[in-house]
């Protein structure tokens, strides 16, 4: 059985290489999907190399014709499963429909948190806006009409999901580093995630909210060690770093992605926090022994989606995540 795997960012190329091993593979390709469409290709291709799993990098055009005619042009049918990094992304989607052979597989990785939204809808892109829908028009149909079954290899669980769910519990990355633990930090510490603050706060709102959470985290769990790591998409790193160095909190920047940061070198955390991000859902499938919290973001900055984010902390309790209501003025854990 022949076997394709599309990724285009790191956490993608993490659960595909889960993947390959989980399904056994042994005759795959792995395709990374480059371009000006994505943006985060090289750190996948720099997981992959560190994985020791080989590659090829596939420019695409942000042009929806242009991605056509390039797929037109290749061979057609040629995988019987293919392993697609990201459900919601059209470019994945149209790329293992004309890849995908007849009576074929489409297995969906997890790209983010809103992977569960599709384990209770068969079409849960009628959801998105009317100009995205009419790009999975094509694809969908090709997979329809070429009978193709779909499933889903993921972190998160689900209570009668319309499509068949794979446990993805990263068993094979934890054992590939099961001996890297570093007796200094092995539950000793408290990792602060930060977030793309950028979309509700200024830079100063934010330092203020991480202090919050630091004072937080010494009330919590007493004198410990605090962490803090940025996330790629902050600005003003250099604000955050002076914060921390004049609050005795280590500035930590994880190399690639956290969660193969933190067991390649051998971190053990007491406890994490973070905001609402697949990392939380992800680390906890790891490091089952860890405290997780997430800090629930002020209620006027998430008004007009309000609903959307009662039901992410909603799949956050179902997973066992302790949700903190600091920032409403309320010292209380939900």
């Amino acid at each position: 059985m022949r076997s394709l795997l599309l990724v285009s960012n790191p956490f993608q190329a993490l659960c595909a290489c889960e993947a390959i091993h989980s399904y056994n593979l042994d005759n795959y390709l792995v395709v990374v999907l480059s371009g000006k469409y994505f943006e985060k290709n090289k750190g996948c291709i720099e997981l992959l190399s560190k994985m020791n799993i080989s590659y090829e990098d596939v420019s695409i055009s942000s042009s929806y014709k242009k991605i056509l005619i390039q797929l037109l042009q290749e061979p057609k049918n040629e995988y019987d499963l293919i392993f697609v990094g990201d459900y919601f992304s059209y470019v994945h989607k149209l790329y293992a429909s004309f890849k995908i052979a007849y009576r074929g597989e489409i297995v969906y990785l997890d790209d983010g948190a809103s992977t569960k939204r599709v384990f209770y809808y068969k079409r849960p892109i009628w959801h998105l806006p009317v100009k995205n829908i009419i790009c999975f028009i094509i694809p969908d149909l090709v997979i329809s009409l070429k009978n193709i079954s779909e499933s889903f290899f993921s972190i998160f669980h689900c209570v009668k999901p319309v499509y068949k769910v794979i446990n993805n519990s990263f068993c094979w990355f934890r054992s590939r580093f099961q001996n890297t633990k570093c007796p200094s930090l092995e539950k000793k510490n408290v990792y602060i995630l930060g977030t793309n603050y950028s979309y509700f706060f200024s830079i100063d709102e934010y330092v203020s909210i991480i202090g919050k959470v630091v004072a937080y985290s010494y009330d919590m769990f007493g004198d410990v060690g605090v962490y803090y790591c940025p996330h790629r998409k902050e600005t003003d790193k250099r604000v955050m770093e002076k914060y921390c160095e004049s609050h005795n909190i280590f500035y930590y920047n994880t190399d690639i992605c956290v969660e193969y940061d933190f067991l390649k070198n051998g971190i053990d955390p007491l406890a994490i926090i973070g905001f609402v991000s697949t990392a939380i859902f992800s680390l906890k499938s790891i490091f089952k022994d860890t405290s997780f919290i997430s800090i629930m973001y002020p209620y006027n900055v998430i008004a007009d989606r309000y609903e959307r984010y009662q039901a992410l902390y909603k799949d956050m309790e179902d997973e066992g995540v302790i949700l903190c209501d600091i920032l409403n003025n309320k010292n209380t854990i939900i």
